[in-house]
């Protein structure tokens, strides 16, 4: 058996030619391993000679030859690569790019002003790139070259690295030659560990495509590829979107922080040469053609999909209903709502403002869209004007995922003939392929009504073209850590925030942070977006609670004597920082008496974090209870020494307000929305920098006139922060701003 590019043997079946590594999930394919795989001087024999450019492309999988692929490849890919390179790296920095076969990205990094150089393993290839695209073209492996250490700023491997027999090695040869803030630009397959073979198959997934076991040698998921860059000691990794996201991940790695050059300054560096006028012209026309392109899509869906008003939105006015009249009714959509915690706050926000919405307009009715895994458990929401209405068996976006994908595929089929050239088929079914469905009226909103639509979940699931929507958006974190999601989950969170936009007559967001996001990466008029802050800095105090309650005995816990991190363990919640900072503190205080409580859902990522306390010897000092009800939590939030929040991003951050409200001192985060909730009245910090969260530690544990000041601070704060009632009347507000219009 062959065995993994991290050395584990044990290898478990997956599909016919490949096992797959449970250690680090990647695939491993199990028909190659000659050792000249990589050797392309013979043309006739070896496997990356002449012929596979020439025939095994064409013949074998389909694709254009290299001739054409000079040509089509320049406006499409390699313009992409260089844009993103642009955002890490400007001219006239010092590029190497490995297996670049025609040369076309390295010549369109040289206009662009890179000092820029081609390496290939066969000498046809290499002549080849020479003389279509005259640039400079090294011969064979890069072990075999002479390149000077630490003189190169980029080395680029666009869909390379799944080919090398000896990846880790490769890449670890190539480390040295690179300065100190150098990076790796990589574009590789990305297996989808979540799914296996058999669902790929029922899926028709795409990655099956990439499924090649005598060239593509090792195919890496997102995790191994973080893997992989931590047995080099690459800590700084930057997910960007790929090209071909249906199969393909892209990214950026280096070993110093990274950090992104401003539209300004690339502008500026591109303006310096003629071929960088020219380039700044072709990536302006790129970007004019992707807009031009989404924007022909969206208005072929809305004249499909859309039918004619068939009658006059009724004005949601305070005045509008008139005695012996129709109530005006707002469907709530409570579809996506998930048991536990796994709506994090906005669940809390959602149950809340229904309830204040119901007792501060009484004109009105509610009716609550519900699924048969939700429905009973909403029962205390029922009120003379709230009711529930159950409408589906299961969350809606798995659902609407799969017809979805249904839809289009045929769609395509359609629209898409095969008279066409075979790489253009291939890039506009993958382009329809993004583009946001606008469902078509909702026979049940018709059925109902609606007199308006309120999405407090983003995803306006339920859209009717004659019924006005308004829904909330709680973050974009999708698009600032991308590395954090699956391809599949980043899909449908970017589908569901084109979406609201698109067809919403108004946004609602949780902060000014969110709103500014929002601003910048839709086409919204400002009057559109409105700021509604969370206002249930209060909620824990309706909560009865036993200060005698056995939660504490239960946790080995004492009051004032341990942090609180009340959080799900996803990636951007930080708890690994958290941990090391913790380490670090217990370290340097090996007397203090000081614990850390986190609580969230127990899950499989809860299970990694606490594998790793253990590890890290501090079992003992750290406690996981899980999921507590409000009477427990209160508890805990009332005996900490101060709530920690080492979040690297939050749309809100709804423990602030709590801890405040019980009196607690507030360490956080000084990240996105954080410091505009918190102000003066937390203690911030860097969430990047373990001394930091070190630091913040210290000084609420010895420094009594510092956890004064907070909770006097936090105390103010509060009372600007708004209440349930102000806040079901904004929402109110905005309901009949838009039905007015």
């Amino acid at each position: 058996m062959i065995p993994c590019w991290c050395g584990n043997t044990c290898l478990t079946s997956f599909s016919p030619s490949y096992r797959r590594c449970n250690r680090c999930q990647t695939l491993v394919s199990q028909a190659w391993f000659t050792p000249n795989i990589a050797e392309a001087t013979d043309d006739a024999r070896d496997f990356y000679g002449q012929e596979y450019w020439l025939g095994h492309q064409v013949q074998d999988l389909g694709f254009p030859d290299i001739y054409t692929r000079a040509r089509t490849d320049l406006p499409e890919r390699c313009l992409y690569w260089l844009r993103t390179l642009l955002k890490y790296k400007l001219p006239p920095a010092i590029t190497l790019e490995l297996g670049g076969a025609h040369g076309g990205s390295v010549a369109l990094f040289r206009w662009a002003g890179f000092d820029a150089t081609n390496l290939e393993l066969n000498p046809w290839v290499v002549e080849f790139s020479r003389h279509t695209f005259n640039v400079p073209t090294l011969l064979g492996p890069i072990e075999d070259q002479s390149i000077a250490p630490a003189s190169l700023d980029v080395i680029a491997m666009m869909d390379v690295l799944e080919h090398l027999p000896n990846p880790l090695a490769t890449l670890r040869h190539c480390l040295p030659l690179l300065k100190p803030d150098g990076i790796f630009l990589i574009q590789t397959p990305q297996f989808p560990e979540d799914l296996t073979y058999q669902q790929m198959q029922t899926e028709e997934s795409r990655f099956l495509e990439l499924l090649k076991p005598d060239e593509h040698l090792y195919l890496l998921s997102q995790g191994a590829i973080r893997h992989f860059f931590q047995r080099l000691e690459v800590s700084h990794l930057v997910f960007e979107p790929a090209i071909f996201a249906h199969y393909d991940m892209f990214l950026v790695a280096s070993r110093h922080p990274l950090s992104e050059q401003g539209t300004d300054a690339i502008s500026e560096a591109l303006s310096l040469t003629a071929g960088g006028r020219l380039v700044q012209a072709l990536l302006d026309l790129e970007a004019q053609k992707r807009d031009l392109y989404h924007h022909y899509t969206a208005v072929e869906q809305n004249r499909a999909a859309q039918e004619p008003l068939v009658q006059p939105t009724p004005s949601l006015s305070s005045n509008a209903v008139s005695s012996g009249s129709k109530k005006t009714r707002i469907v709530v959509d409570l579809t996506p709502l998930l048991p536990g915690s796994e709506n994090g706050g906005a669940k809390i926000m959602t149950l809340e403002l229904i309830q204040q919405l119901s007792k501060a307009a009484p004109e009105l009715e509610f009716l609550l869209l519900t699924t048969e895994q939700n429905h009973d458990g909403l029962a205390f929401l029922d009120t003379a004007n709230v009711w529930r209405r159950c409408v589906t068996n299961s969350n809606p976006f798995v659902a609407r995922r799969e017809r979805l994908s249904v839809k289009l595929k045929r769609r395509a089929r359609e629209k898409l003939t095969a008279a066409l050239p075979a790489p253009i088929l291939s890039r506009l079914k993958q382009l329809y392929r993004s583009v946001p469905i606008q469902p078509p009226r909702s026979s049940l909103l018709h059925s109902l009504q609606a007199d308006l639509l309120f999405c407090p979940f983003t995803a306006p699931l339920h859209y009717d073209a004659t019924v006005p929507v308004v829904s909330v958006i709680y973050d974009l974190q999708y698009l600032y850590y991308p590395e954090f999601f699956s391809a599949e989950d980043r899909l449908e969170r970017d589908k569901n925030f084109r979406d609201a936009c698109r067809l919403a007559q108004h946004v609602i967001c949780i902060s000014d942070y969110v709103r500014d996001t929002v601003l910048e990466h839709a086409d919204l008029q400002p009057e559109h977006v409105t700021t509604i802050h969370i206002q249930l800095g209060q909620r824990l105090e309706r909560v009865r609670s036993d200060p005698d309650a056995h939660i504490l005995g239960q946790l080995g816990l004492q009051a004032e004597q341990f942090l609180l991190y009340p959080a799900n363990f996803w990636p951007h919640k930080n708890h690994r920082m958290l941990l090391t900072a913790f380490a670090i503190y217990r370290a340097r205080h090996p007397h203090s008496s000081l614990k850390l409580v986190c609580t969230g859902t127990p899950d499989a990522p809860m299970q990694c974090i606490r594998d790793a306390a253990e590890r890290m010897g501090l079992a003992t000092r750290i406690a996981f209870p899980g999921y507590l009800a409000d009477e427990d939590f209160r508890v805990l939030l009332q005996a900490c020494l101060a709530l920690i929040f080492p979040s690297l991003y939050e749309g809100f951050g709804m423990p602030l307000l709590e801890a405040m409200a019980l009196g607690k001192p507030v360490l956080c985060s000084n990240v996105t929305s954080l410091p505009e909730i918190a102000r003066d009245a937390a203690l911030l910090f860097d969430p990047r920098k373990p001394a930091d969260i070190v630091d913040a530690m210290e000084r609420i544990e010895s420094d009594d006139a510092l956890r004064t000041s907070l909770i006097r601070q936090g105390s103010q704060r509060l009372p600007a922060l708004g209440n349930p009632e102000r806040m079901a009347q904004q929402y109110l507000q905005v309901f009949r701003t838009v039905g007015a219009r």
